[in-house]
């Protein structure tokens, strides 16, 4: 991130516009985004959600300076540069009999109540997709703003939820919740600065 944003702060001023998918952008850039805009006061930001294959086009027609997507979703021809890992993973109730696999398939748990994020979310529609190639709709009983109120939703068993590692790991040291590791592919992402 900092190689990428560097040329903009070299006594340069301006914007630079960034996309990024759900999990980069709530779980892993406030506080490094807050540090670079406090040592670079001249240099705003534009931040904008879009699920990894948007991020990856824009970037590819240039109408995005940086971008932080799913790596799996970033052609080699778009230069890349390691920032986060990132796998999303299952939070159950405290209890559920699922959480004590290692890992489960979304295919294993497509049919059981989820609690989401708001649909128009990248997150969202990526795991909606996911279920459609299942032939399945995901079942949301529940819609909250943020993976820590799906963490609490679920820990209050209205559901279960696909959050990414870090919120999952963050919550569970104060909610009683299961995290389970997602086998789907789809589900290992690297988060890569392009």
């Amino acid at each position: 991130m900092r190689g990428d944003l560097g040329a903009f702060a070299r006594g340069l001023s301006g914007s630079v516009r960034l996309l990024s998918n759900t999990a980069a952008l709530s779980e892993h850039l406030p506080k490094v985004l807050a540090r670079y805009l406090a040592d670079n006061p001249t240099i705003s930001l534009d931040i904008e959600e879009r699920e990894s294959a948007d991020i990856a086009a824009a970037l590819a027609s240039g109408t995005a300076d940086v971008g932080l997507a799913s790596a799996a979703a970033l052609p080699d021809t778009i230069e890349q540069f390691p920032f986060r890992d990132d796998a999303l993973v299952l939070v159950l109730p405290k209890g559920d009999s699922l959480g004590r696999k290692r890992a489960l398939a979304l295919a294993d748990v497509v049919d059981r109540a989820f609690v989401d994020l708001p649909s128009g979310g990248a997150l969202q529609r990526h795991i909606a997709g996911h279920a459609a190639r299942l032939g399945k709709t995901l079942q949301i009983r529940a819609r909250v703003t943020g993976f820590d109120d799906a963490c609490r939703m679920v820990e209050a068993s209205a559901g279960i939820g696909i959050v990414p590692e870090a919120s999952a790991a963050r919550c569970r040291r104060s909610m009683r919740i299961e995290v389970v590791r997602l086998s789907d592919p789809w589900a290992s992402r690297g988060l890569p600065s392009a």
